[in-house]
């Protein structure tokens, strides 16, 4: 798959597929597709394409300006194992992430200890409460952590 900046090439397969997706998704129902000379069930090429997805897709803001617009600050590095791990849970979360790569020449000026990081990663800071955790955390744990961010 080639990888430029701001594009994300999708396969006619993929593109067959999500055409599919969108069937799925309106009816409800669960259906199985022939692909490649087998059978595939919808779910299991949802998931694929979505694990797919975020392997590619690194957010950074570092060219916004930070406002408390944003419920959290996730502080990571692309080539972090355990940021890795956490970006899935963070982009499925229900709160709004400031993302900052603290390898990027644009994160440079940022005051990063205002966020409570010392230069630990994946970091995480909530806007709300001036809370901050650094290391990855297991899914329940990080939920608990959004929740309480958020007073939910």
């Amino acid at each position: 798959m080639g990888k430029k900046e701001g594009r994300f090439r999708v396969s006619k397969k993929d593109a067959v597929f999500c055409t599919l997706l969108a069937l799925y998704l309106v009816s409800g129902l669960s259906y199985s597709v022939y692909m490649g000379g087998k059978f595939a069930s919808l779910e299991g090429r949802i998931a694929s394409l979505e694990e797919k997805m975020l392997q590619v897709w690194w957010k950074n803001d570092c060219g916004k300006e930070f406002s408390e617009k944003y419920d959290g600050v996730f502080i990571y590095t692309q080539g972090c194992p355990h940021s890795k791990m956490m970006k899935p849970l963070v982009i499925r979360s229900n709160i709004s992430w400031y993302w900052i790569d603290v390898t990027s020449p644009k994160c440079s000026k940022l005051n990063l200890t205002e966020f409570g990081y010392k230069g630990g990663v994946p970091h995480f800071y909530c806007t709300r409460t001036g809370e901050s955790h650094t290391g990855a955390m297991r899914e329940e744990d990080f939920n608990e952590w959004v929740m309480s961010c958020v007073g939910g």
